[in-house]
């Protein structure tokens, strides 16, 4: 069986829904989230604040070439939803080349018009194939002119509130201001009026075969399916290998992918939120995806004089949830929040602001630790020491203190007379009675007593020795 290619635009209006079995969902683990080192929730974070949702409509009448005449006088529309992502703040958001080709659009259109003509113009037995032939498409100028084979296009963008920092989301119509076929590039680049969006960074390296990437789009499975939130599917992968088309001019990224229709123009992404690609087509059946290399949004961006850029806030941004995934509590939480702080309806970064405020703080460095604890056995040893030689000091001086109080007989010896060791045992000293008149009777000449030095200073050549004075 022959596999067909698929781009991933997906016909919301051409196609019916489909449903999903229930095996297929997945229950959340909201601690993968909050875990610091989570590459997978580092690049959602890093991404989602700069994909956006893209509507395009196609309208044309339906002209029956056999029978000359309107097949309805209403006119025929298809709507397609693709995804995009910003790349620089003033409004310009890069998308597939596919999803605006009008060529794509008039096809689409043809066949929802040949499917409403089988069941209410043409007779029984008329096939899809001879109905189609015979299907041309009219629109109509503003002078009112037919214009053979040719579309509307009408291009809306819907803005997340990730994307704006503002409390709800934003629907805006886009110009298109330039495109590239599937086959020769297949970029886009549209702009709508708006500034300080979140901008995704392109990265300036080239992927290598097997580096981990993820694929961010709006499946149309999953919109048709679920609540729509406008919060984007993340899809890992990795690099398979790198081709050509074109002859060999186009190379393309081969991703090891299953995408379904919807993530058209949304980027592929490397482990640091850059991006590395646009996502462009698959092959039914297989786990094969190609992304168109980012250089084809470069080429585009430079012919309109517009230069890849992200703003000072997005910058800020990104630098929080880095450190936030590498449990950076000191820069996650200061970055974050001055994005909050910019931004107060901003719940992305609200969200995250909350996971980096449940990091642990960081301990110091064990060289920090081993510094402040010598630091403190300097200050405590200095401190004992210094407390030592205050005690020594003082010791010193009270001792030079009550030496210097003690009081000395201007007699020699003892005070107040010489010892009772100087009289036989038993011997009373008696005292005479000084003469009136007459001055103090000059001491006698004694031995110095046991225990005292001769010193030179003191006018009997006497020094009490320590322990020995005292009153």
């Amino acid at each position: 069986m022959t596999s067909t290619i698929r781009r991933f635009a997906a016909a919301a209006a051409a196609t019916l829904p489909l449903a999903i079995p229930p095996l297929l969902a997945v229950p959340a683990h909201a601690d993968e989230t909050a875990s610091p080192g989570n590459d997978a929730a580092k690049v959602a974070a890093l991404t989602q604040s700069g994909v956006v949702y893209e509507t395009i409509t196609y309208t044309a009448y339906a002209w029956s070439d056999y029978n000359q005449e309107l097949i309805d006088d209403e006119a025929f529309s298809v709507t397609v939803t693709c995804t995009g992502f910003v790349v620089n703040p003033d409004g310009w958001i890069a998308t597939a080349g596919h999803c605006v080709d009008p060529g794509i659009g008039r096809e689409h259109v043809r066949d929802v018009a040949t499917d409403w003509a089988l069941d209410n113009y043409y007779s029984a037995g008329v096939t899809f194939e001879d109905a189609r032939s015979d299907v041309t498409l009219y629109i109509f100028d503003r002078n009112d002119e037919a214009r053979r084979n040719r579309v509307h296009r009408a291009v809306h963008v819907t803005l997340p509130a990730a994307v704006t920092g503002g409390e709800a989301e934003q629907d805006l119509p886009a110009r298109v201001i330039d495109w590239q076929t599937f086959d020769h590039g297949d970029g886009a680049l549209v702009k709508v009026e708006a500034s300080d969006l979140h901008a995704l960074p392109l990265s300036s390296e080239d992927p290598q075969i097997g580096d981990p990437i993820t694929s961010v789009g709006y499946p149309g499975i999953i919109e048709s399916y679920t609540d729509h939130d406008l919060v984007p599917t993340f899809q890992p992968g990795s690099i398979s290998s790198q081709k050509t088309v074109g002859g060999g001019l186009l190379p393309v990224h081969q991703l090891s992918q299953n995408l379904e229709g919807g993530v058209s123009g949304g980027p592929t992404v490397n482990a640091d939120g850059e991006v590395i690609g646009v996502i462009s087509a698959g092959f039914d059946g297989t786990d094969l995806t190609y992304a168109s290399p980012i250089a084809r949004i470069e080429e585009l961006l430079a012919a309109a004089g517009v230069e890849a850029s992200t703003s000072e806030l997005t910058s800020t941004y990104r630098e929080g949830i880095a450190a936030l995934h590498d449990g950076d509590r000191e820069t996650a939480v200061p970055a974050l929040s001055e994005v909050v702080h910019a931004q107060p309806g901003n719940d992305l970064a609200a969200d995250q602001l909350a996971l980096a405020e449940q990091l642990p703080a960081a301990e110091p460095p064990a060289r920090d630790r081993e510094s402040s604890t010598v630091a403190v056995l300097v200050v405590v040893g200095v401190t004992v020491l210094l407390l030592v030689v205050i005690a020594i000091t003082a010791v010193a001086v009270h001792r030079r203190q009550a030496a210097g109080r003690r009081p000395v007989s201007p007699y020699g010896g003892y005070p107040y007379g010489a010892p009772a060791a100087a009289y036989g045992a038993g011997q009373q000293q008696a005292w005479a009675p000084a003469a009136p008149g007459a001055g103090p009777t000059p001491a006698q000449p004694v031995a110095a007593p046991v225990g005292f030095a001769q010193h030179p200073g003191h006018p009997d050549g006497q020094y009490p020795y320590a322990g020995h004075g005292g009153r």
